[in-house]
């Protein structure tokens, strides 16, 4: 078996590791195979358990622990969870020409050191014309925010 780990196209780790498998007193399978795992979010990790199917001689992939951005990575611990807050809501009465304010807290509560979020203003539903400001700045279109 061939590990490999990459990082933006450039090779990590690379490990070689042979495998007989030897069924009954008579009968020997030998199996080769190459796996690369990796992608681009920094910090992930997984811990695996490989197994042979017995019906059909392919290899499952089980994991066992890690850490991931991805969040459907079953048995990892999460490295991104956003979450967000109103902290601060606008008076139950706004009239012309008041500003109607929310202030919105972001955080990662997941086990990452830091994460990115991207914010978008949507103005299909805006027939009103309002302006939407974000760090009293004009918001449109889309903007990352790191946390």
């Amino acid at each position: 078996m061939h590990l490999g780990l990459k990082k933006a196209n450039q090779l990590l780790l690379v490990s070689e590791v042979s495998n007989e498998y030897t069924k009954g007193t008579t009968e020997t399978t030998e199996a080769s195979a190459r796996f690369e795992f990796g992608d681009s979010n920094h910090g992930d990790e997984y811990v695996l358990d490989l197994f042979i199917d017995d019906k059909y001689g392919t290899i499952i992939f089980d994991t066992v622990a890690g850490r991931s951005k991805c969040p459907h990575e079953e048995n990892a611990i999460a490295l991104e969870i956003p979450n967000s807050k109103n902290s601060r809501y606008p008076s139950q009465f706004v009239f012309p020409p008041d500003e109607m304010v929310f202030d919105l807290d972001l955080d990662n509560i997941g086990d990452g050191d830091e994460s990115s979020l991207v914010l978008n203003a949507h103005q299909l539903d805006n027939e009103a014309g309002l302006s939407i400001t974000l760090d009293d700045a004009p918001f449109v279109g889309h903007r990352m925010k790191i946390m």
